[in-house]
Order: structure tokens, then sequence, then C-alpha cells
């Protein structure tokens, strides 16, 4: 991995993964709204739903770089019902989780292909243990999940895989666009106790760092495997869900996420 891409280098398991690569001697480059404090990293500040912004940047990178190796690390969350939730919003969302990374995907695939090259999406838990009042988020996660699996049958020379963190210590849990309770009525407690749990789970889970070791560890193998949790409950949690029947899964999650808690 000589030339690395990163969308999202600029914090949270996306910095911790260009610190790794960098001390592995690659050459970093990011993309995100702002800037990466490692000195060596090579930016290109902009929101990847401005497509006119992100194709330039990727104009100059195919033009300049010999990228052998994409990963994607920007995502959004926002907590919402459906019944409230502003059409702009799950959007911004999804061109944010999914299509941003399908462009950049589809524009590098040429000097990915040459240079027999790597690709790395940071997925979710959550695209199997779905989140209630987060469907977007859930949603997109899982979305990436059936694409990556379709792209390892299409694709001959470039390997591409996803890793799926679950709670992480990361300041994620208080950039996540949460609607005011009084404009989602009714559903106002049971979202306020999903929110409040899911942080608690985020904030006491897995570091960046822990992420981003198992991230490039799959990276580097021979043959990186398709999907990967990170992390020993993570894999735990994705095959219960997988394995136990719908309703059990429906309920378990319920409790976790409804039960009451005190936001401090």
């Amino acid at each position: 991995m000589k030339n690395l891409l990163i969308v999202g280098a600029s914090s949270g398991i996306g910095e911790k993964i260009a610190k790794r690569f960098l001390q592995k001697g690659s050459r970093v480059i990011n993309i995100s709204r702002r800037n990466s404090n490692l000195s060596e990293i090579k930016n290109y500040s902009l929101d990847v739903t401005d497509r006119t912004a992100l194709d330039k940047a990727l104009d100059e990178i195919i033009e300049t770089e010999e990228i052998d190796s994409f990963i994607y690390c920007a995502g959004f969350s926002m907590a919402s019902p459906l019944k409230y939730v502003e059409e702009g919003d799950y959007r911004y969302l999804f061109e944010v989780n999914y299509f941003a990374f399908l462009h950049c995907l589809y524009r590098l695939l040429p000097t990915l292909d040459k240079n027999n090259g790597r690709v790395a999406i940071i997925g979710s838990v959550a695209s199997e243990a779905v989140i209630p009042f987060d469907c977007y988020y859930s949603s997109s996660k899982a979305a990436l999940n059936a694409l990556v699996l379709a792209l390892r049958q299409e694709f001959t020379r470039v390997k591409i895989f996803a890793a799926l963190p679950g709670g992480t210590k990361t300041r994620f849990t208080y950039k996540r666009k949460v609607y005011p309770v009084d404009s989602v009525y009714e559903y106002a407690d049971k979202m306020t106790k999903a929110c409040v749990n899911l942080a608690k789970i985020e904030q006491k889970g897995m570091t960046a760092d822990s992420v981003a070791k198992s991230v490039v560890k799959n990276f580097q193998r021979k043959n990186p495997r398709p999907i990967i949790a990170t992390g020993f409950i993570n894999k735990f949690t994705v095959m219960a869900v997988r394995f136990m029947p719908l309703k059990l899964t429906e309920w378990i999650i319920k409790m976790i996420m409804g039960r009451k808690n005190s936001v401090g």
C-alpha cells in the first residue's frame, strides 16, 4: 500500500487508520471537511456531497498520485422517526454514507485495477443489528454490505471488504443530528431513550485505534475477509443476529434501546 486515499482521515477511526499506514511508510492522501492534524498527510478539504468539489479533487489525485489503496471512513448519522423526517436530511445521509463512496470508487477504479488495488469501507454493526430512529443509517450501511459482496464477485484484480465497528468511543456520537423532541411529538420519549442508550453504547465501546488495528490487519491479508466485525462483542452480535429468529432479535434490540436511562 504505497499510495492510500482515505476519505475521512481528519478524526476518529479514519485518523487512526491513517496514522497506522503512515507508520508503515505509506503515502496518505485525505479528503474530508477539515484537514487532518497529521502533518504527513496531503489534504483536500471539502464536503463529499459537493460533487463538483469532489470531482475536482479526484481529478487532481488521479492525475498526480498512483493510488493503489482506498478506504472510505466518512459517515453521517441522525435520529428521527420516519413520520417527521425531512427528505433533505435522509438524502444527505445517503449521499455521505453510500453514494459518495460509490462515486469515488467508480472514479478510482481504473487506477486501482491497474495497480491490483485494495478497498475498504467502514460500515457498521448497525447494518445487522438495526438502530431504531436511525433507520436511514442502518439501511445505508446494509446497502454497503450488499454492494461489497456483489463487487467481490465482479472485480478481478481489486480486493474489497467492509469492516463493521459497533459502539466506538469517538466524537461521532456528538455529531449525530438529533431532531428536537418538540418536533417529533408522540415519539419524543422513545426517541430520547434510544439516543441516550446508543450514546452510552458508543462511549463505552472500542477505541478508534482498536477498530483501526482490525481494519489494517484485514487490509493487509493476501485475501481479505469479505465482511469483518471488529472486536469480540461485535463479532458475537453479528453472529447472534444472523442466527437468531427475527422476532427474538427485535425484542432484544427493543429492550436495549428502549430502557430507561439518565441522560448524564
